[in-house]
């Protein structure tokens, strides 16, 4: 079985292409880990009131879990709204 030198290099060139790529700037960097974290933030939220509610019974707890997830929720649609979020493609 034998290798094409012309689809080798193309492969060289397109690692060169991802290292000429401009680094993220701090602002995008911080919009990115906004986006993650809030989004991060929710589903975990969301997950532990649902898990004290089901396996505990504990009613009284879960509500700030909720509101936490919530809150968290709209604040990641903000920010995937505003677009802080990788590009679409």
């Amino acid at each position: 079985m034998a290798t094409d030198p012309d689809a080798t290099s193309d492969l060289a060139g397109s690692d060169l292409a991802e290292d000429d790529a401009p680094e993220p700037t701090f602002v995008e960097r911080l919009e990115k880990f906004v986006w993650i974290s809030s989004g991060m933030f929710s589903v975990a939220a969301l997950g532990l009131a649902f898990t004290g509610y089901v396996t505990f019974a504990a009613y009284e707890e879960a509500g700030s879990n909720f509101l936490a997830a919530i809150a968290a929720s709209g604040i990641f649609g903000l920010t995937t709204y505003l677009k802080f979020g990788p590009p679409s493609e």
